[in-house]
């Protein structure tokens, strides 16, 4: 892609018509000529030392939002705990159809970080706090592979990486902006939330296809993060890097564990196996319980109301209710008794009193908790 001429405002700036398609096809007016194809577009956006955002697009990728970062707690990931800087000060963060990009300049050269929005999962927003003036930051959270987010941070060194995977279930890679609105960042989010979706539902069928018999249908597929047995006293924990895909078809229920390091693990449960099947929901995470032969088996989920979807099934097939090839009825009403959401409430305000959460996260998910019944 070339730049043919350059001057301090984009309508006199000469570019070529591959730029002009980039910035018409976007759907966020913050991508603009002058934003592509040049290293310090304005006093108050990000500075680039080597190249301009525009040589930083791959073959076939499209730009849909550019906004600036230049908060001192910057671009940070947040695992287990501890938090991580990516980059900090001025940093440029490009949407683009493929990736979220992190660029910003240092001394002569750039740092260059990004972030697949397949390996994206989920995310939300935060906007400043009303209890704290100081904090005037608005926030994008996207919660993310941290196989995808571990191989491009700069600031991450990579011995610390089978350290960080063992002990992080999940990471969140926290962008703040000082110089936006609440509407660009909900944008944001909602356009990762649904091009990670797409990248989603190829990713499903891709990955089990191999796993399913010619005679079998699949009713559903749950995608989560960890996997547990539990037998006694003892439990063996499944980190999965590659991700936990529960599958529920018309046979059976089988879950497939992409494990980083020992490959990719088969669990498989008949339903003439399964025992008793049970939606477990904490405060963060989401597991389908299954108890099949002295073992119970714990499959995480992301999405709540599939996750319940799937336990109502599964418990209609164990019963009888259900033949081989019917496909589900309408869930039933909540499988969460009262006494249950009392429960979440309370741990939650637990936390919150314990400061673990801030205000804004345990009203967040009081609502949420509140909003399930």
């Amino acid at each position: 892609m070339g730049l043919f001429g350059s001057s301090d405002e984009d309508e006199n700036t000469e570019i070529s018509d591959e730029v002009q398609e980039l910035v018409e096809n976007a759907k966020h007016p913050s991508v603009t000529a002058k934003k592509l194809t040049e290293k310090s577009p304005n006093i108050r956006g990000h500075m680039l030392a080597e190249k301009p955002l525009l040589e930083y697009l791959e073959e076939g990728e499209q730009p849909h939002l550019i906004l600036h970062s230049a908060t001192p707690g910057g671009i940070r990931i947040k695992m287990g705990g501890e938090k991580k800087k990516i980059l900090g000060g001025s940093a440029a963060v490009m949407i683009t159809n493929l990736r979220v990009v992190l660029a910003k300049g240092v001394d002569e050269s750039d740092e260059i970080s990004s972030i697949p929005i397949e390996g994206i999962s989920g995310g939300e927003t935060k906007q400043p706090s009303k209890l704290n003036p100081t904090k005037n930051t608005h926030k994008l959270i996207l919660y993310a592979d941290l196989n995808s987010i571990l191989a491009e941070a700069t600031d991450i060194d990579k011995d610390e990486v089978d350290d960080i995977m063992n002990k992080s279930i999940e990471a969140e890679v926290r962008i703040a902006f000082d110089k936006v609105s609440k509407d660009d960042t909900k944008f944001a989010l909602k356009y990762i939330s649904t091009k990670a979706e797409e990248f989603t539902n190829i990713q499903h069928k891709d990955k089990i296809n191999e796993y399913i018999d010619d005679d079998e249908d699949i009713i559903q597929i749950l995608k989560g993060k960890v996997a547990e047995i539990k037998q006694g006293e003892e439990t063996d924990s499944r980190y999965a890097g590659k991700g936990v895909y529960t599958v529920i078809t018309d046979k059976r229920v089988f879950a497939v564990i992409g494990q980083r390091i020992k490959g990719t693990d088969i669990q498989n449960l008949s339903y003439d196996s399964i025992d008793a099947v049970n939606l477990d929901k904490g405060i963060v995470n989401t597991f389908v319980s299954i108890d099949s032969g002295g073992r119970t088996y714990r499959f995480n989920a992301y999405d709540n109301s599939e996750a319940k979807e799937a336990v109502d099934y599964i418990r209609k097939r164990t019963n009888g209710e259900l033949s081989d090839s019917s496909e589900s009825d309408t869930p039933d009403s909540d499988t969460e008794t009262e006494g249950d959401t009392a429960e979440r409430l309370e741990e939650l305000e637990s936390l919150h009193q314990k400061g673990v959460l801030t205000d804004e996260e345990y009203e967040s998910k009081r609502q949420e908790i509140i909003g399930e019944i």
